[in-house]
């Protein structure tokens, strides 16, 4: 194996020139009886990946022959190391669709060999297709997959990778302050471990987000360093962009001299090397610089090369768009049968997890008080006929109906015990006060049903130390409509968040939104139940106590206090559920607290609504006064507070809506 290995590092370090020679050395190894075939399979599919861009067709062949014999084996690495070329291939091509479908078979393989390194690579090249698609959400979600492995198995240079994408996909969106932030994250990687891989690119991407945000004096030197680290590794590309990133800060100080010499520079590196990205930033700068200049004829020509330039991109990029749908309504059109039975073992599943029992049990029993009922009244009409005419058996007929009542109330009392039974399973699917302490410190819970079971629900799950989930809903309607909404909402959250290893709060409710209007087929019914819902993923930074908080909404917000004043972070107005499919639009915010002193509420408007005897509500105005008033006093007491300020209000008025209301603070008091 030493020997193989060997030889692979020497084919691997020939230049271009000498890939007949790596081909020939291919053939030798194919020819070598000592090696056995699990090994070959392993050598060859390491000289597919080294040839998988100068040589692709070669590559491919080689790939689909080794995964041919790697399945005929079942050897698993072979299997998993095929896949992954074959979906570089793919992406290379533009086919996104097909790449994500072997993306996701060779994610599987890899995971039955648990080989962690392999299992991060794959993702990080799953969230580079969404990134490529502008699937941004799920491009984050990916990554931060990849960067939790990566740090779980200390791959710094990888860690430092996933960082950099993220900032990408914050700079794509124009949040360049949250990119520069990333940005900074991988400096700090690279210095307290050393890394040296794409130095470059990592400082270009600091002095591009830095003069974005005018921040001239770290875009300059971070230029500097990139056209250093570039000089010495000659990355031509790397060192013409950071000509003209330079060019961009002199440029925006009147600077123009400075400005023209650097790009004249970029430019004779860009007339070599077709390099589209670069030569678009060159022309933007170039014209407006020769405008200053008042050379408005070259200014002209600059500006119409760089219009013809983007009109090309755009047009590649459309085309490559048209030919991928078109890859993918083949691709719906295959999937639609597999479709409908996935969607049938689904909506087993999730019935069968939830309140499916609790449900027939409820209908069995209100069915057999219905029956006792009218049974009873039967009975009373037809022995008062014979009371009437048969004063003799006036005794027989009392013992009667006393033993259809006794009935009767063991009927009621069965129907009794049958809701608080159902209240027992919904509560325990309610995270314990043990979880909740566990993570944030201190918390208080009002949970108040109107009826005996609840359309409220919450939900907490804590994803490492540092992260946890938490969720706030209210289901349409309450009793047992809302909670069996509830028991169903519960289950797909468990599957999206615990199975599927989703943490975005705004895909989460994207994904909760999809299979709530498939499972309650609600594109071709007149079903519109859903709810409103809450979800914020807590990162708590004990060291710097610093709390880093990304929150979305569906027509909901969340509260928090520090330094006694009260701040309402409002969710989207798109709706779970119901019939508004194709509209739904949820967006994740982002923002960074004190960990110690911040404390949190989340309130379903029950609470708000709840009137007195002369029907005025509670409020929220009142409420939050309320919140401010009382957050200098522990959770207990404000709880406590909080509970005498609604019966006082409420008086002798019946509740009118499930009641919900949870604090939480990390910094206990």
């Amino acid at each position: 194996m030493k020997k193989i290995t060997l030889i692979f590092l020497i084919l691997a370090n020939f230049h271009l020139s000498a890939q007949n020679l790596i081909l020939d050395s291919l053939y030798q190894i194919n020819q070598n009886k000592k090696m056995n075939d699990t090994t070959k399979i392993l050598v060859l599919n390491e000289i597919a990946l080294e040839l998988r861009y100068t040589l692709p067709d070669s590559s491919l062949r080689m790939v689909e022959k080794n995964l041919k014999n790697a399945t005929k084996m079942n050897f698993i690495n072979g299997i998993a190391g095929a896949e992954y070329i074959l979906g570089i291939h793919q992406t290379t091509q533009s086919n996104y669709a097909e790449a994500i479908k072997i993306y996701f078979k060779c994610l599987d393989t890899f995971e039955k060999t648990k080989n962690n390194i392999q299992i991060a690579r794959v993702i990080n090249n799953i969230a580079i297709i969404y990134y490529r698609q502008k699937k941004y959400d799920k491009a984050e979600a990916f990554f931060k997959k990849a960067l939790k492995i990566n740090q779980k198995i200390s791959n710094y240079d990888e860690i430092a990778r996933c960082y950099n994408n993220l900032g990408r996909i914050y700079f794509s969106q124009n949040k360049t302050l949250i990119a520069l932030t990333y940005a900074q994250k991988v400096l700090q990687v690279i210095e307290l471990n050393k890394v040296k891989g794409d130095l470059a690119i990592y400082y270009c991407n600091v002095a591009e987000y830095s003069m974005k945000l005018d921040k001239t004096k770290q875009s300059l030197e971070y230029a500097k360093k990139t056209l250093d680290f570039a000089m010495n590794t000659k990355n031509p590309r790397m060192i013409a962009r950071a000509y003209i990133i330079e060019a961009a800060v002199f440029n925006k100080e009147n600077q123009i001299e400075k400005a023209a010499m650097l790009l004249a520079k970029a430019e004779e590196i860009l007339l070599k090397s077709k390099y589209t990205e670069e030569e678009l930033l060159y022309l933007e700068y170039a014209y407006q610089i020769n405008q200053k200049q008042k050379n408005y004829e070259k200014s002209l020509l600059l500006f119409q090369k760089y219009i013809n330039l983007k009109d090309s991109v755009e047009s590649t990029r459309n085309y490559k768009a048209t030919l991928q749908k078109d890859y993918e309504y083949t691709e719906k059109i295959n999937e639609q049968n597999r479709e409908i039975e996935r969607e049938k073992e689904l909506l087993t599943r999730v019935f069968l997890y939830s309140g499916l029992s609790i449900l027939l049990i409820l209908l069995f029993f209100t069915f057999r008080a219905f029956y006792m009922k009218s049974k009873t009244l039967r009975i009373i009409s037809e022995q008062k006929n014979i009371i009437e005419l048969k004063t003799t058996e006036i005794t027989t007929q009392k013992s009667i109906l006393e033993q259809t009542y006794k009935e009767l109330k063991s009927t009621s009392d069965e129907l009794d015990r049958s809701l608080n039974y159902a209240s027992k399973v919904q509560n325990l699917i309610l995270p314990t006060s043990q979880d909740l302490k566990d993570f944030f410190g201190d918390f208080f819970v009002i949970f108040k049903p109107k009826d005996v079971v609840s359309g409220d629900f919450y939900s907490f799950t804590q994803i490492n130390n540092e992260k946890g989930i938490f969720v706030m809903a209210d289901c349409t309607g309450h009793g047992v409509s809302g909670a069996f909404m509830t028991m169903l909402s519960n289950a797909l959250l468990h599957e999206i968040i615990k199975e599927r290893m989703i943490t975005s709060p705004a895909l989460i409710i994207k994904e909760l939104h999809d299979s709530i209007f498939q499972i309650l087929k609600q594109h071709n019914g007149n079903n519109t139940d859903g709810m409103d819902v809450s979800i914020c993923l807590f990162d708590k930074n004990e060291i710097e106590n610093k709390l880093e908080i990304t929150f979305a909404g569906s027509k909901s917000s969340m509260y928090y206090i520090d330094n006694q004043s009260l701040t309402k972070i409002s969710g989207d107005k798109s709706r779970v559920g119901g019939k508004e499919y194709k509209n739904f639009e949820i967006n994740n915010q982002y923002f960074v607290l004190p960990l110690k002193t911040t404390q949190f509420y989340f309130i379903t408007d029950g609470f708000y609504d709840q009137n007195n005897g002369l029907r005025k509500k509670f409020g929220l105005y009142t409420l939050q006064n309320m919140l401010v008033e009382n957050s200098h006093f522990s959770l207990d007491i404000q709880k406590q507070n909080i509970l005498q300020a609604l019966e006082t209000h409420q008086g002798n008025e019946m509740q009118r809506d499930d009641i919900s209301l949870i604090g939480l603070n990390f910094g206990k008091k």
